[in-house]
């Protein structure tokens, strides 16, 4: 009876620190304008045809692609599609994005330290002012937030459940990452590798497939949409 207590209670918990997470990111989300006006640019140039929308296009006529990949952009182009070109429509993936990400930092940290930790670590992201903030703009950071804790947690549950054939996913998803935002949230490779690397260095012979499978699948992913564009003929981009 307790443990349910206690159970019941980290749930409250958690939905509370949710639910301020989700005001203070969602909270008169008008009041942001456009965002930045570049990648507002950027998402009202694809939304005007196919051509736009697959090659990132900054500008109308579709002569320059902006300086991101388009994953976050499609998102947002999907977003005014589906609500119209308005400020508040273009951030809304961002926001409901860094808002998920105050669950998937909650999952991986009470994977590996217990639900008094998650739950410490979902109120600090929750209430941190650069994730409130970046939540509040058209920029692609939060999605990469959201998508990295995604990753946190996977590895976490490949390392510690001795699933190895897990890193395929992980690395898919990093190779996503790539295509929002390239090389940031690759800043968590060093560690996450000696983290791999330690937990399994008595069974490193285990591994060898598993990585490289996820290198190849890493790889591929994250290489996906580049490919797309250079072999594509000059003439017909």
């Amino acid at each position: 009876m307790i443990e349910r207590h206690r159970q019941l209670a980290a749930a409250l918990t958690l939905l509370s620190i949710t639910a301020l997470a989700a005001f203070l990111r969602l909270f008169d989300l008008g009041r942001a304008g456009l965002g930045s006006f570049f990648y507002a640019s950027a998402v009202r140039s694809m939304g005007e045809s196919w051509h736009n929308f697959i090659y990132a296009a900054f500008d109308p006529a579709g002569t320059l692609n902006v300086d991101k990949p388009p994953v976050a952009l499609w998102l947002q182009v999907l977003s005014t599609k589906l609500l119209g070109f308005e400020g508040w429509a273009i951030i809304l993936p961002m926001a409901l994005a860094d808002t998920a990400a105050v669950l998937l930092v909650f999952a991986g940290a009470k994977r590996s330290h217990g639900i008094g930790a998650g739950l410490v670590a979902a109120l600090v992201l929750a209430i941190f002012p650069e994730s409130v903030a970046t939540a509040r703009d058209s920029t692609m950071d939060a999605l990469v937030l959201a998508l990295v804790a995604a990753a946190a947690w996977l590895l976490v549950v490949a390392v510690e459940d001795r699933r190895p054939w897990l890193l395929v996913a992980w690395t898919a998803l990093m190779g996503i990452v790539f295509n929002v935002k390239f090389f940031e949230g690759f800043i968590l490779l060093p560690a996450a590798t000696v983290y791999v690397a330690w937990s399994w260095r008595d069974q490193w012979r285990a591994l060898v497939a598993p990585v490289l499978v996820a290198t190849a699948v890493g790889f591929a992913v994250s290489l996906s949409w580049i490919a797309v564009v250079d072999l594509t003929p000059a003439d017909n981009r």
